[in-house]
């Protein structure tokens, strides 16, 4: 097999004609597929709110730079619970909400960072889990953070800080991993459809 089709058993980096650009290529693509896969966690979520004005809170997290909401759902399972450092809210959950909705290990901090991401010029909607990953990860404890004032979240068991407007990061005296972060959309505008997955 060797004999007939010898450029199949020789490596990129020493063919005639260019191998080597092929092996950059993708060198460079598997970095890119890395740093995709350590911003978003792997965890499957799933839901989906509109309008969110309904929801002044949520509404505001999602256009006022620094200002962050919690959303989970309540013991029952029949309510969305949306927290701020100003207020908090109920919402009922319809029945397509109860067969769809799947929110992380206990549920999301969605707001505005106060400063755009590396590589944008303008802050985007983020969304990260509500549980301390820390402590789920070294423990198996589900420890949910609680929002602090200036775009922080804080974990009260193990005293981990995390930055909300610059991915999460820890910024107190403690190692370990920034929060989970998931994907979100928002449309703003008429519909102010926002999700996330």
């Amino acid at each position: 097999m060797r004999k007939l089709f010898p450029k199949l058993y020789t490596p990129l980096s020493i063919r005639r004609g260019g191998g080597g650009e092929a092996f950059l290529l993708l060198f460079f693509l598997f970095l890119s597929c890395e740093q995709e896969d350590n911003t978003y966690s792997r965890r499957h979520v799933s839901w989906g709110f509109s309008p969110s004005t309904s929801v002044t809170i949520l509404h505001n997290a999602l256009n006022s730079p620094g200002e962050y909401v919690t959303v989970r759902k309540d013991v029952s399972g029949t309510k969305f619970l949306f927290h701020s450092l100003k207020s908090d809210l109920s919402w009922p959950m319809t029945e397509l909400d109860r067969r769809t909705t799947i929110m992380g290990l206990s549920g999301f901090i969605i707001g505005l960072p106060t400063m755009p991401e590396l590589g944008y010029t303008v802050s985007h909607p983020v969304c990260y889990e509500l549980t301390c990953i820390n402590c789920y990860n070294n423990d198996s404890y589900a420890r949910d953070v609680t929002l602090q004032a200036g775009g922080q979240a804080k974990c009260d068991r193990c005293g981990r800080v995390y930055d909300l407007n610059n991915q999460g990061i820890i910024i107190s005296d403690h190692s370990g991993l920034k929060l989970d972060r998931y994907r979100i959309s928002y449309s703003g505008g008429v519909t102010n459809a926002v999700s996330v997955y």
